[in-house]
């Protein structure tokens, strides 16, 4: 099974947050761990926000946290979440020819 990039980073963002239990952690430390741009990474925070699997905090000492404890987050649900819905032009090529 293939993720897509989108999906791959929520995950691992949701890792980073498990793995620090009770602490704010920065957009830019999660970036750099999982190598990868910050306007990207601000995107899947955003929708990982928007379903509550983080809460973030904004200000000067704001960041982002786990949303809901770590052992009610199911993978499942988080791949329907990122993967909902075909990716773009598939099916309709098909249809062409």
């Amino acid at each position: 099974m293939r993720l897509t990039t989108r999906t791959n980073l929520a995950m691992r963002t949701l890792m980073f947050c498990a793995a620090n239990p009770g602490r704010i952690v920065r957009k830019q430390e999660v970036a750099e761990t999982c190598n990868a741009s910050e306007n990207h990474l601000a995107q899947v925070i955003h929708l990982l926000a928007q379903k509550g699997y983080l809460k973030t905090i904004r200000g000067r000492s704001g960041g982002l946290m786990l949303g809901r404890r770590a052992e009610d987050i199911r993978v499942g649900e988080v791949f329907r979440a990122f993967e909902a819905g075909p990716p773009f032009g598939r099916g309709l090529a098909r249809g062409r020819e």
